[in-house]
């Protein structure tokens, strides 16, 4: 690279902050004191290079905007010895997936996505559980993390009841959130957003339930790295994928998994409980599912119509089970939804559970 050819792309980087979406004009680049045929002839070269993106180039050649590439922010950054660990090679991380080894299953299937929506190598994305995008040997891995945490254009956090129990992913995400940069938070398995707590639980999520989301998770990836999104066409089955598998939950009203309409089965009940408690059995033995199913149907004091309803007294009473479950832990997932509706309904234990402890009844009804 010429002295020229540098100069021009530090100032690219500085001025744009090392921001690939902001766009330069030649007229601001010549008034860095540059005649205009040399910066054309400089931008056409570290374009053809990599370090550079042209927009809307007219047929002689001239572009409407400059924009610096990853590429090009990674050449300033190595030029200076900027962000290069000891004895190691700097990141060339564009995208960084935060996830936890249980989700292994959705990262691969998230780079999936990613890989055929966009023109990357597997060095510009890392993804610590997946063969092919994890940390390079002899890399040390905290210090290589927290770089490439930081430095990533776009970064997708995958949110599940599993993420949550993993120290790396809780450090990753307030690594990201405390340096105020840009994240994608992405709920999976059946996570509803009451999952995150404190500062996180300000961030809008996206949802693998919902297509139209992971459409927009795709074009704000592209915002991010700087790339426009291939043709929906070469992504959609990996969407598909993302969804029916690692959905869990329903989000959009026009793509319903469970008919809301009719009356809880046993089948919708156990579909429902798998996906949001999907670390627990759906039952503690051969007989719940059918009698909680038959006590939501039968008691008219219990008044939930539809699986939604559920779902939203686990919502109203999640603190409730959660102080609960100090005492006395939930050995399945419908002992979760026992709780809910016992809680909403104090009589509910004493009558459908007549050989029930009285003990239990009293932590419920002092909480």
């Amino acid at each position: 690279m010429t002295s020229e050819q540098l100069e021009i792309l530090e100032n690219l980087h500085e001025l744009s902050g090392a921001n690939p979406r902001h766009p330069f004009d030649l007229a601001e680049i010549e008034s860095w004191g540059f005649p205009r045929g040399d910066v054309i002839a400089v931008v056409q070269d570290l374009s053809a290079a990599g370090y550079i993106r042209l927009a809307n180039v007219s047929s002689d050649g001239v572009p409407a905007a400059v924009f610096i590439t990853r590429t090009g922010i990674q050449a300033v950054e190595m030029s200076g010895s900027a962000h290069a660990d000891e004895g190691e090679s700097p990141s060339s991380v564009l995208i960084f997936v935060c996830h936890s080894s249980d989700d292994a299953d959705v990262a691969a299937s998230i780079i999936d996505l990613i890989q055929s929506a966009f023109r990357l190598t597997s060095r510009e994305i890392r993804c610590t559980s997946v063969d092919g995008y994890k940390l390079p040997a002899g890399a040390t891995t905290d210090e290589r993390l927290r770089t490439e945490v930081h430095d990533s254009s776009a970064f997708i956090g995958i949110i599940s009841a599993h993420s949550l129990r993993s120290a790396y992913v809780l450090f990753e995400l307030g690594a990201r959130w405390g340096a105020k940069k840009r994240m994608v938070p992405l709920l999976a398995k059946g996570a509803a957003p009451s999952i995150l707590s404190g500062p996180l639980s300000g961030l809008n999520v996206l949802n693998c339930a919902s297509t139209g989301e992971l459409y927009q998770l795709v074009r704000e990836v592209g915002e991010a790295i700087g790339q426009q999104p291939d043709n929906p066409d070469a992504y959609q089955r990996h969407i598909d994928v993302l969804r029916t598998r690692f959905g869990g939950r329903v989000v959009e009203r026009e793509d319903v998994l469970v008919d809301d309409s009719s009356a809880i089965s046993e089948d919708s009940l156990n579909s429902f409980v798998s996906r949001v408690f999907p670390d627990l059995p759906v039952a503690r033995d051969n007989q719940q599912l059918a009698l909680v199913t038959k006590h939501i149907n039968e008691l008219p004091y219990l008044d939930y119509k539809t699986v939604s309803d559920l779902e939203a007294a686990l919502e109203r009473t999640s603190t409730i089970r959660r102080s609960l479950a100090e005492t006395s832990k939930p050995r399945s997932g419908l002992d979760n939804i026992v709780r809910a509706m016992a809680a909403q309904n104090p009589d509910y234990i004493s009558v459908a559970f007549p050989g029930k402890s009285s003990r239990f009844i009293d932590i419920l009804r002092g909480l």
